[in-house]
């Protein structure tokens, strides 16, 4: 009987402190305008948002932040309005970014420059972009459903699905 009191008065405590823990959501400042579609964080804390346009925000780009959010910067690519919609960064920090109508952008120095890389890729919408345990790359587009595969960390794509 004792052991169950002291069960009891244990979850009791425990509830209670779980209950009173306040977990919220704050805002961050930015960045301002389009829908941000896609949200990604290297290896030094470094926050990457892409944005896209809708009727409504015009705004778009590449965001990051390397101070936890409070601030961020346009990375500028070479195209004036990039709408972003998905991004990607392996275990080297290579970020990639999925656009609509611009094609797979890399950049290997945190944002500073950007090439276009999708050679055999049908579309110009690139939706979602992940690797595998070995190294190989996956993309599907917005456009025509479609998956494509790349064996040499996206520089080149073919067909599968």
């Amino acid at each position: 009987m004792i052991r169950l009191k002291i069960l009891l008065i244990c979850f009791v405590f425990v509830t209670i402190s779980f209950s009173q823990t306040n977990y919220q959501w704050h805002h961050l400042n930015g960045p301002l305008g389009g829908i941000v579609g896609d949200i990604a964080i290297d290896s030094k804390d470094n926050i990457y948002a892409g944005v896209y346009t809708n009727f409504f925000y015009y705004y778009t780009g590449i965001f990051k932040s390397s101070d936890n959010g409070n601030t961020w910067t346009d990375l500028k690519t070479d195209y004036d309005e990039i709408q972003v919609y998905s991004i990607f960064i392996n275990e080297n920090d290579s970020v990639y970014l999925g656009t609509s109508g611009t094609g797979l952008h890399l950049s290997d120095d945190y944002g500073e420059s950007w090439k276009r890389i999708d050679t055999g890729y049908n579309t110009r919408e690139w939706f979602a972009i992940g690797q595998n345990q070995y190294g190989d790359f996956f993309a599907g587009d917005a456009q025509y459903q479609e998956m494509y595969k790349s064996y040499n960390h996206g520089y080149n794509w073919e067909f599968v699905g």
